[in-house]
């Protein structure tokens, strides 16, 4: 697979910058949006949430920030799979920020 040209490479930059990833946890009390990147742009929380202990709340709400991000990364690669036409040799954000 060769590199993609520069308007492929638009084409990709104006699907991803409007690209978001979202996730629910606590029966959906939790939510979270993120970015084509993975960093979190909304987070809203139910008022009952803050009946939770505070072990319960924090894993609910890395729950709910890593489906939004799974969310995310998966739309990532249908939008980049359908431009360039595979996914398949894409790493996955783990590998990125692992360095591998």
């Amino acid at each position: 697979m060769g590199y993609p040209d520069d308007a492929t490479l638009r084409l990709m930059e104006e699907g991803l910058s409007d690209l978001t990833g979202e996730g629910t946890a606590a029966d959906e009390m939790i939510r979270v949006v993120t970015d084509s990147a993975g960093r979190i742009l909304k987070l809203t929380l139910n008022p009952n949430v803050m009946r939770m202990d505070s072990q319960e709340l924090a894993e609910e709400l890395c729950a709910a920030v890593q489906r939004a991000q799974a969310d995310g990364e998966r739309k990532t690669r249908e939008l980049v799979g359908g431009i360039l036409g595979s996914s398949e040799q894409l790493p996955d954000r783990t590998q990125l920020w692992n360095g591998h």
